[in-house]
């Protein structure tokens, strides 16, 4: 996904114990979860390929400026 929306996406990764992902502990649902400018993805999006780039292409593009 950071290939093909490298121009409209800033994509961070953080493991468990990191800084950054400790504000959300208590709400992590597994091992593996993925936020959208704050909202949560569904896990069946978040770990299949198609799926996240179908739901990447309707929440990002160059013409909204939306990027996170």
């Amino acid at each position: 996904m950071k290939e093909r929306f490298a121009e409209e996406l800033d994509v961070k990764i953080y493991t468990m114990d990191t800084e950054e992902a400790k504000p959300y502990a208590f709400a992590f649902k597994g091992s593996t979860n993925v936020l959208f400018d704050e909202d949560w993805v569904p896990l069946g999006v978040a770990i299949d390929k198609a799926k996240m780039e179908t739901f990447l292409s309707g929440k990002v593009s160059p013409e909204t400026g939306n990027g996170t």
